[in-house]
């Protein structure tokens, strides 16, 4: 039985109506996001938005860019689209990497679309800074099959999704984001 959980940005029909990025803006803003930084903190824990993505290999609607939510506490992922709905949630297991490898998430639907609720997924996840010393974390994971992704990127067809997420301060503590 295939596995259908997709990250917050949920709805596929949205995702295939919607107009893709450049290929040209798609390769920068994927790249330009992937210098490790071991020195940050092992947790995830905080407030997000996306700022690029993949859904098997194709790029994030530009609508979705900057205006989806996500936050994460220690056993939960909740994505919140730009009206403050929640799209998706997921209860994950992190399990720490040692040496270069990404950490691992061990994931299950417990909110999303009709249908998915109990499916999983297998994800990986790592912390860094860009080339300019600004934060971020990148998701990638696998909606079928009980194998990790080797590395952040997807493909047609391989069922992976990624996601580059900036921290946004907490909308409890002042932030801008979301109301609840």
């Amino acid at each position: 039985m295939r596995n259908a959980i997709t990250l917050g940005l949920g709805l596929a029909t949205s995702l295939a109506l919607a107009p893709a990025a450049p290929a040209q803006d798609r390769e920068e803003a994927l790249t330009a996001k992937q210098v490790d930084d071991p020195g940050l903190p092992d947790t995830y824990v905080g407030f997000y938005k996306i700022v690029s993505g993949e859904d098997d290999g194709e790029p994030l609607p530009a609508d979705r860019i900057g205006t989806h939510l996500v936050r994460i506490t220690e056993s939960l992922i909740t994505v919140l689209d730009a009206d403050e709905n929640t799209l998706y949630a997921c209860e994950y297991a992190l399990k720490p990497a040692e040496g270069e490898k990404p950490d691992r998430l061990d994931m299950e639907n417990t909110g999303g679309p009709p249908g998915t609720i109990g499916d999983t997924a297998r994800g990986i996840i790592r912390k860094g800074t860009n080339d300019e010393g600004r934060p971020f974390v990148m998701l990638c994971y696998r909606t079928i099959g009980d194998d990790y992704p080797d590395d952040f990127t997807t493909r047609a067809d391989s069922e992976t999704n990624l996601f580059v997420l900036e921290p946004i301060p907490d909308p409890a503590k002042g932030g801008a984001e979301p109301k609840n």
